[in-house]
């Protein structure tokens, strides 16, 4: 939990809400715990039941949760859940995400699972899911920490515990909770309790898994099965057992569920193979998850089914225990835990984040193989291959190379000198469309050539999160000028500034610089990165891009001096012969729809641009008379794109009659394969070949001077003469085919057809058709297709 504290011991207040009575309670409890009062020791206080009667400082109540094991659960009273009651159902109250699924109700069973269906999974073994006779075999979705037919055992000599079932449902402050309550705890010292269990559980999910480090539980889940045994065992039996938990934590949009196991005594009922007298042998419990109707499941391998399930206990290692296992199950299943064993499992991979900026310096969290700290780590994007850092048994970081790349690409993973086995993908984004990480405050401003100051923010936890560590902000340009696309450094504008997410640049204290080499550039970025890494624990530092931005603020004082006053005429002139001798390409990209209703209906041609967006920016600052522009959604044969604008009556802008209409571009903003090739580079092209044009001959010029009419001439917009809005085809029912030119008509035929082929100079396409017969009611087959 998270509080903002105003003042410790009067007036406690919470960002955007007032003050309450529960809140109150306990935002004065982390107060008390965090300012007030010294350490306490962690092993004063054995118990719940102690913390809340002793007035526990909550800071110290958190340690003690996170110091153990398992969650709490001992005083809160067994469920009803017995030998011949397997099945209890909870109402939520709360959506679940699970597997690509919301569940507001579940089912928790003595064996091992808890089900979002009534239906129990099978018995037969060896489990196999997904269930692939469903429906006629029912597969229902449940997660099993270890799902294997079960009976109560008896009470452990060590405590007086009851065995059997535990359920605590921690929902959102504020909700009824939902599980049993202890007969002499009090409304508030129970929020208080579950306050800190739920401050425990997000950091150790936080801190567990990658990619969760900005996750908060609202709603929380812990089942915990207390000295269960196998079913069908002998007399005298009923001391072999399990105990095991699993705690599930959402937010409503993200679900992790931690596995965390005690003891494990045996390994399968009877009817499992197992020995009568202790359990083990046959094919042991199931350990994963299932999506349920048919669709997916994740078996956590080499333990599921396995001989090696025992090794639960001791393996995990998830915040340094033995016996954690960590997941996140709301979409897919992500394993926070290395499990690999060659011939069992997968050599799986898991990154943090899954996409990033093509420009490189991303710090990407690795999950797979078990790592050492003697062993060197080596990662492989695409085909330039990077260093990694060791962080724990289960995690490393690297940092992503510079890739002139969009979309998805092949990450590598090997320790040692052993093969790259390890692999998954991560998408590489275009610089002015990733996210945003470095930008200027005053945004009209960076578009000046004399701008007074300028207002860089950056998002500090990106880098680190001690906000004392020392940052350096530097400029960077990019030119085609070579034979291959470059980013070149030009200038350091800051060194060793906190790391406090802002810092104001004085573009004045730079109009004596001479940057020979770099000067003849238009446009870069201002990059933020860490001045000294090792004092982080960092090996190299990540770095901080802005989006691509035109550079009249840095090199307008050297434009002026060494190229003279009408500098901005010069570079507008030398764009304008570069033009005259590369080929005409207007004519070959899309024709633009005539109104803003057709524009926003062709999806399959054209989508909104950023830069001008009616939903997302309404700034338009490059199209002021617009209400919203579309782009190209693909570039054409040869990497052209086009631009259309549209007015307030929703009419198509022109540049004949104003400079802020749309235009094509002979680089497209998502480039063009292969990316790497001069007039290709995502995003960073069409900088070079079109946007910097429009500033050296509009912007930075008089709209009204020769320059800039000659720049509407050659990115002039296009009428909407041509236009041909798209049709649509359809096959549905008997089947039924509905042609693009509306020609209805129905063909009962058996096998594989091409349905749409297009193979031209601009396009290439081919979507085929499989036919079968249907199965009716009894699983035969009928005489339609």
């Amino acid at each position: 939990m998270k509080f903002f504290i105003i003042k410790c011991e009067s007036e406690i207040s919470f960002r955007g809400m007032a003050p309450s009575p529960v809140w109150i309670l306990v935002a004065l409890v982390v107060c008390v715990g965090q300012l007030c009062l010294g350490q306490v020791n962690p092993n004063r206080y054995q118990n719940i039941q102690d913390v809340v009667d002793k007035n526990v400082p909550v800071q110290e109540n958190i340690r003690r949760i996170r110091d153990s094991l398992m969650y709490p659960y001992e005083q809160f009273e067994v469920t009803k859940i017995a030998d011949m009651n397997v099945l209890v159902q909870y109402n939520l109250r709360f959506p679940l995400p699970f597997y690509g699924f919301y569940f507001n109700y579940t089912w928790i069973s003595l064996h091992g699972h808890i089900a979002f269906s009534q239906s129990p999974p099978s018995t037969l073994r060896p489990l196999k899911l997904p269930v692939d006779d469903w429906p006629t075999k029912p597969d229902p979705s449940f997660i099993g920490p270890f799902h294997m037919e079960a009976a109560i055992g008896e009470k452990s000599e060590a405590d007086d515990l009851n065995p059997g079932v535990y359920v605590r449902i921690i929902p959102d402050i504020g909700s009824a909770s939902g599980n049993v309550k202890p007969n002499d705890w009090t409304p508030d010292q129970i929020r208080m309790e579950e306050a800190a269990v739920k401050e425990a559980l997000t950091e150790d999910i936080q801190s567990g898994i990658i990619g969760a480090e900005f996750f908060t539980p609202k709603h929380v889940i812990i089942i915990t099965w207390r000295n269960v045994t196998f079913n069908g065992g002998s007399t005298g039996t009923k001391k072999i057992s399990n105990t095991f938990q699993a705690v599930i934590a959402t937010d409503e949009i993200l679900t992790y569920c931690l596995f965390n196991y005690e003891q494990l005594k045996w390994t399968s009922a009877t009817n499992a193979g197992g020995g009568p007298g202790d359990g083990l042998g046959g094919i042991p419990a199931f350990v994963g998850f299932n999506a349920g109707n048919g669709t997916r499941a994740f078996e956590y391998m080499p333990y599921s089914q396995n001989a090696r399930i025992t090794n639960l206990v001791y393996n995990g290692q998830v915040n340094g225990k033995s016996g954690r296992h960590i997941f996140r199950i709301d979409e897919e299943i992500n394993s926070g835990v290395c499990n690999y064993e060659p011939g069992l499992s997968s050599p799986e991979l898991f990154l943090s984040p899954q996409s990033g900026n093509m420009l490189g310096g991303v710090l990407v969290n690795m999950t797979g193989p078990c790592f050492s700290k003697n062993q060197r780590i080596k990662a492989k994007f695409k085909d330039v291959e990077v260093t990694c850092q060791y962080r724990n048994r289960n995690h490393a970081t690297c940092l992503t190379p510079r890739i002139f790349y969009i979309g998805y690409i092949d990450v590598f993973l090997t320790i040692g000198d052993g093969a790259f086995q390890f692999a998954t993908q991560f998408y590489l984004e275009p610089p002015d469309e990733a996210k945003e990480v470095v930008y200027v405050k005053n945004r009209e401003d960076i578009h000046q050539t004399n701008p007074l100051s300028l207002d860089v923010e950056w998002s500090t936890g990106n880098l680190t999160y001690n906000q004392g560590a020392a940052v350096s902000l530097t400029l960077w340009a990019y030119r085609e000028t070579g034979p291959l696309p470059e980013i070149v450094f030009v200038d350091s504008l800051v060194e060793s500034v906190p790391n406090k997410g802002s810092y104001t640049i004085t573009p004045s204290d730079y109009n004596n610089r001479n940057n020979w080499d770099t000067r003849d550039i238009g446009f870069g970025f201002i990059q933020v990165n860490l001045t000294n890494p090792a004092a982080e624990g960092l090996t190299d530092t990540p770095t901080l891009w802005s989006r691509p931005i035109p550079l009249g603020w840095y090199f307008q004082p050297q434009w002026q001096r060494y190229d003279g006053p009408e500098w901005a005429r010069m570079k507008c002139d030398n764009w304008m012969q570069r033009e005259d001798r590369l080929n005409t390409f207007a004519n070959s990209v899309n024709r633009c729809p005539c109104t803003l209703g057709q524009a926003l209906a062709d999806k399959g041609r054209f989508g909104p641009d950023p830069s001008c967006d009616m939903n997302m920016n309404t700034g338009c600052y490059l199209h002021k008379e617009s209400k919203h522009c579309v782009r190209s959604g693909v570039p054409n044969f040869d990497g052209n794109g086009q631009q259309c604008c549209y007015d307030n009556d929703n009419y198509l802008i022109l540049t004949a009659d104003t400079p802020y209409g749309g235009s094509p571009a002979r680089s497209h903003p998502f480039g063009g394969f292969p990316y790497f090739d001069t007039g290709k580079v995502p995003s960073l092209s069409h900088w070079v070949n079109d946007l910097m044009a429009y500033y050296f001959c509009c912007r930075w010029q008089d709209p009204e001077t020769e320059g800039c009419w000659a720049y509407r001439k050659l990115r002039s917009s296009q009428d909407c003469a041509g236009y041909q809005s798209p049709n649509a085809s359809g096959v549905f029912g008997d089947p039924h085919f509905i042609t693009f030119d509306n020609l209805e008509y129905t063909f009962n035929g058996l096998g594989e057809y091409v349905l749409v082929r297009v193979n031209n100079r601009a396009n290439q396409i081919d979507i085929q058709g499989r036919f079968t017969q249907v199965v009716d009611e009894q699983r035969k087959y009928a005489s339609e297709t």
